[in-house]
């Protein structure tokens, strides 16, 4: 896209973070938005462990592209999407552990298993919230 164009002026700021050759990584955001709320809305008919388990699939999908395209213009960008993303995955798959039919035997019914998991999680992402502020 040219910088003075028509379409850079009214819409650039749809793919100004983005670097030049993946001015088309706003698409694909939507198709990732677009996707998690489809198998949030339509995940509920087939149970939540299939939902959690195809969650994990999209998200380690839109890792593999993050790490594969590098999309974002500045690295401290593309570096907290990254962990971003990292963070999603640990806590869905750390939910998929609470199901009775979760994969980890038992620990769907230890109270101290759920509340070290809980402290965990809450520490993940504070620690996650609190690095992104200090960026």
């Amino acid at each position: 896209m040219r910088p003075g164009s028509s379409v850079s002026r009214h819409y650039g700021f749809l793919f100004r973070t983005y670097k030049p050759s993946c001015c088309f990584w706003e698409g694909v955001i939507a198709v990732q938005t677009t996707g998690l709320v489809a198998i949030s809305v339509f995940g509920k008919s087939v149970g939540a462990y299939h939902q959690i388990v195809v969650t994990v699939f999209a998200l380690q999908v839109v890792y593999i592209a993050l790490v594969k395209y590098k999309p974002y213009a500045q690295q401290e960008a593309q570096t907290v999407m990254e962990y971003g993303v990292v963070c999603l995955l640990l806590t869905t798959l750390v939910a998929l552990t609470f199901l009775p039919e979760g994969y980890v035997q038992g620990a769907s019914t230890s109270a101290a298993y759920k509340m070290a998991m809980v402290v965990v999680l809450v520490l993940l992402n504070v620690t996650f919230i609190a690095w992104v502020g200090w960026r």
